[in-house]
């Protein structure tokens, strides 16, 4: 029943990332002509990754008949971990450009600061995953909760300086987008660790990419 369950999550995964990508590649045309034209590039290259990434699991969660038997780290884990990064700093250009459009500098503080934060958070990777097996696997566990936090501090700015204007709501969405992501990573790594299966982290996946494509809905109703 467990692994009916998520088979169902697996394919859902396939068909929201779906969504995720197209939008993502619509906005990436409708801004092409504007500033922030890199930002949406590295997001809707992000999504198309992650789109990669999901087929690739579903199609070893098929092979292998369980979510537990799959290797890891592999090539899906690479994906997932360049999705990661691309979209972190895709958000980044987008708020450093806005921030120095009103402010006339580049917010260095705050970029520091994100990057440290997010550095520092890979060392607390063995409190999640317990000790690893070999240097790889560490890596690979540290990444998984460092590069998730980059991407949705990259949030933080974005709600801290321009609280207000057509823009803010989108992004606010995205935010919240990007928190669920790193929870659910987390809550993943628990459940992998102890056993208790995967319900829980799939559904705050779920919630991740229907606040994501409603970021994108909003960001592509907008008139420029």
């Amino acid at each position: 029943m467990a692994d009916l369950i998520s088979l169902i999550f697996n394919i859902s995964w396939i068909l929201l990332s779906a969504i995720t990508s197209v939008f993502s590649f619509i906005l990436a045309k409708k801004f092409w002509k504007t500033k922030q034209r890199i930002c949406f590039l590295l997001i809707a290259v992000s999504m198309l990754l992650d789109l990669i990434a999901n087929f690739f699991w579903a199609g070893n969660f098929i092979v292998y008949g369980s979510e537990d038997l799959i290797p890891y780290p592999t090539f899906m884990d690479i994906l997932w971990f360049t999705y990661y990064t691309l979209l972190g700093f895709g958000v980044l250009t987008y708020w450093v450009s806005i921030y120095r459009e009103i402010y006339e500098n580049i917010p260095v503080f705050w970029i520091m600061m994100i990057i440290a934060l997010s550095v520092a958070s890979c060392f607390f990777a063995p409190v999640f995953f317990g000790p690893s097996a070999d240097m790889i696997t560490q890596i690979a566990d540290s990444l998984y909760i460092g590069l998730p936090l980059f991407s949705s501090l990259n949030c933080i700015p974005l709600l801290l300086f321009f609280k207000e204007g057509r823009l803010s709501k989108p992004w606010l969405y995205m935010g919240i987008a990007l928190t669920i992501n790193l929870a659910a990573e987390i809550v993943w790594i628990i459940e992998s660790v102890n056993d208790f299966g995967s319900i829980s982290s799939n559904i705050l996946y779920a919630l991740g990419y229907i606040f994501m494509i409603t970021s994108y809905w909003k960001l592509n109703k907008l008139n420029i």
